[in-house]
């Protein structure tokens, strides 16, 4: 059985933040940021992977697209 929705979209959302806090948390709250603020601009710069048809047009239902953990995770981030 095939299934999608936001359901599994959180879940995996959250397994990445907390892999990336783990990896960058202390060292951003060290240095005085704010790690949310932070993850929300890794997200946007590299994070999604946008889903298309083919020719470059967005698939509707799939919102902002596939989170893909390992550029989030690899991102650098300046403390």
């Amino acid at each position: 059985m095939q299934s999608k929705g936001t359901s599994y979209s959180t879940a995996l959302t959250a397994g990445v933040a907390a892999l990336w806090l783990e990896k960058h948390g202390a060292g951003l709250r060290a240095a005085g940021h704010n790690p949310a603020e932070i993850f929300m601009d890794v997200l946007a710069g590299c994070g999604l992977d946008p889903v298309t048809d083919g020719s470059g047009a967005p698939l509707d239902g799939w919102g902002y697209g596939r989170l893909d953990a390992a550029k989030i995770l690899d991102y650098p981030v300046s403390y």
